[in-house]
């Protein structure tokens, strides 16, 4: 019973790493189109270096803002709202992914006890869930006509980057509502953010 559980909770969160590494992929190659339709070639170290150099590790630097869970967000940024878009996501997706690694190092140590591993799977379900639920929402609000959507979902609330001019009432309630949706997160607590 035991080993069928835990042969079934391993294909379950394998069927998840893998749903959210294609959604990855999906993601690198919507950018790398974006980028060669800008006339730009990328490649893995450009993107690297874009990231370090508008997320560096460390202590903020002036002009700075912090997102929870997040890298450093630069006010510099606002100007290029594509590259905005595709680096706040790069840093969110890179934070998630060293989190995946980190619960996965867990639950294949043989020197974990039970509880951690218990505790290490329930957190890593939670994290690709999460991430498949950032994925359908920035899918829905795009559908919705927003052209460029970043999800960022938290223990207490999400942080939703849409790329609009201005946002009215409407707009916002709308975006609210798709995260409660499909997150179960009350509107009081999604915090809009509208981008040019």
């Amino acid at each position: 019973m035991v080993v069928r559980r835990r042969t079934i909770v391993t294909l379950l969160l394998a069927i998840l790493v893998i749903l959210v590494a294609v959604a990855a992929f999906a993601r690198l190659q919507a950018y790398r189109r974006q980028v060669m339709d800008q006339g730009k070639k990328p490649t893995d170290e450009s993107l690297e270096e874009q990231a370090e150099n508008i997320f560096p590790s460390g202590a903020p630097s002036p002009g700075t803002a912090t997102l929870p869970g997040q890298g450093q967000l630069p006010a510099a940024a606002a100007g290029n709202t594509s590259g905005l878009f595709a680096l706040t996501r790069l840093s969110r997706d890179r934070a998630r992914s060293q989190e995946m690694e980190l619960l996965q190092r867990l639950l294949d140590d043989q020197a974990t006890d039970t509880q951690t591993r218990t505790r290490a799977s329930e957190r890593l379900f939670a994290l690709t869930t999460r991430i498949s639920q950032e994925a359908s929402i920035e899918g829905l609000l795009v559908a919705k006509g927003f052209p460029e959507a970043v999800v960022m979902l938290e223990e207490t609330g999400a942080i939703v980057l849409v790329e609009a001019a201005t946002l009215d009432k409407v707009q916002v309630a709308q975006v609210a509502d798709v995260v409660y949706r499909v997150a179960g997160i009350a509107p009081d607590k999604v915090t809009v953010i509208g981008r040019p």
